[in-house]
């Protein structure tokens, strides 16, 4: 396994809903994201409003946008996801409500909000982090990776690899803003 570079979604579970009025029943939460941090979120959540049922739906930004554009597609009440194409997209084809007033991100998020500020909440912060397998590490005699300055040098050519720009919304998100 090569080095490689992941980009990390922090979230915090009182965050995933604090619609201080939400009387539903069931929730329907369809994901991007992997299933370790949504768990996590789906928990604190739980906590919160133990009388209310969690449905998490886990697909990639594709599928979940076939999903939604399906005759017989589910109600879909959060949408959790780290690509601005994908809510860009459902935007456009008027998919994304309005947010309710109690729930509007506060003014110095905007500029996060991918112009879509009413209708999507900015409810986490992410970072990127080295991850690296230490029996490759051994096999190369590598030394671990401790900064990303580190992984510029030639001793590490030919050992650092990352998501594809073309297959993941975030990695190409964090190489547009690089460049």
């Amino acid at each position: 396994m090569h080095l490689f570079c992941r980009r990390l979604a922090l979230f915090m579970g009182s965050i995933l809903l604090p619609f201080s009025t939400l009387k539903a029943a069931s929730l329907t939460v369809l994901t991007s994201f992997s299933e370790a941090p949504v768990k996590a979120v789906i928990e604190g959540f739980a906590e919160q409003y133990p009388g209310i049922r969690v449905e998490v739906i886990y697909r990639r930004t594709i599928p979940s946008l076939r999903l939604l554009t399906e005759a017989d597609a589910p109600q879909v009440d959060i949408i959790m996801s780290s690509s601005p194409t994908f809510f860009n997209t459902l935007d456009k084809a008027g998919l994304l409500a309005a947010l309710p007033n109690e729930t509007m991100p506060p003014k110095w998020l905007a500029p996060h909000t991918l112009g879509l500020g009413n209708k999507v909440a900015v409810v986490g912060y992410s970072s990127s982090g080295i991850m690296y397998n230490r029996h490759y590490l051994a096999k190369y005699q590598l030394p671990q990776p401790t900064s990303w300055q580190q992984l510029a040098s030639p001793l590490f050519m030919g050992h650092v690899m990352m998501s594809s720009p073309s297959q993941s919304g975030t990695t190409h998100m964090m190489v547009e803003s690089v460049l």
